[in-house]
């Protein structure tokens, strides 16, 4: 038996930051070691740990996202962090959210065994 790891990965979800209900919306998160003030993240002048595109979709006012995949991997320094800052950033429009994050042990790399 073999065993095959699964990228790592983050899920956030929370509260839609676009106002509305319901609708999918193309989205640019990134990870951030601090918190970006909001002239940082519209003027896109705040570090990144990690970033990429999402069609993030929103149902009954909330979102769900998993972050991280086998072609653009969140690095390993990110999972040594206590906590960091998710940054949502509309790609037509200047609306965006940020909230700080917490690293958990379920965020760590899955392995799982292969028949």
């Amino acid at each position: 038996m073999r065993r095959i790891t699964l990228p790592k990965g983050i899920e956030i979800s929370g509260k839609s930051p676009f106002g509305t209900s319901s609708g999918v919306y193309e989205v640019k998160i990134s990870i951030s070691q601090n918190s970006p003030s909001d002239a940082n993240i519209s003027n896109n002048s705040f570090s990144s740990l990690w970033k990429d595109n999402f069609h993030l979709r929103v149902s009954g006012g909330q979102f769900s996202q998993i972050l991280g995949s086998g072609s653009n991997p969140i690095p390993d320094n990110v999972f040594d962090l206590g906590s960091v800052w998710i940054v949502i950033q509309d790609q037509f429009s200047p609306v965006h959210t940020s909230f700080q994050f917490n690293i958990s042990p379920s965020n760590q790399p899955a392995s799982i065994p292969e028949e």
